[in-house]
């Protein structure tokens, strides 16, 4: 009688078996690993919109504001500059939802909502201590502090 080559039944559910276990192991740390990445790219957007605003504000020598509406970060700068549109400000960039790109929640320290940069590039506002802005999901938390000269840290 002629053997057959390939794999029996046994132990192609021993390799399943065992790639399973390791999956299993590997999962909390991909996942936390996810987590802190998505943390960082929120972190990173939010440090370009600080930035985007303050040199609005220095090049177009107008008042900009970076305004948390939620999750929903955008930047609005005055007097308007653009035709058409209602209101008193142009929005400057698009709008970021932090929640649906990265999956993270805003809060900024003290109640604020917003970040204010006059035509010399000072954040407004911020007197006594810096702005924290945090960001946390699944219980890791991110921040970017923003200082009464404009300055963003990271």
């Amino acid at each position: 009688m002629r053997r057959r080559a390939g794999f029996t039944l046994i132990e192609t559910l021993m390799a399943l078996a065992i790639v399973s276990v390791l999956s299993l192991i590997a999962y909390p740390r991909v996942s936390s690993s996810m987590t802190k990445s998505n943390l960082r790219g929120a972190r990173t957007q939010v440090a370009n919109m600080l930035a985007a605003a303050r040199v609005t504000a220095t090049q177009g020598n107008r008042s900009t504001w970076v305004i948390f509406n939620g999750n929903v970060a955008r930047i609005e700068a005055f007097p308007r500059r653009t035709v058409g549109g209602s209101g008193t400000r142009d929005t400057v960039g698009t709008l970021v939802n932090l929640s649906t790109v990265y999956g993270a929640t805003a809060s900024l320290s003290g109640g604020n909502t917003q970040v204010a940069y006059d035509p010399r590039g000072l954040a407004t506002g911020i007197l006594n201590s810096p702005l924290k802005i945090s960001l946390t999901k699944n219980g890791y938390t991110d921040s970017v502090v923003v200082d009464m000269l404009g300055r963003v840290r990271k």
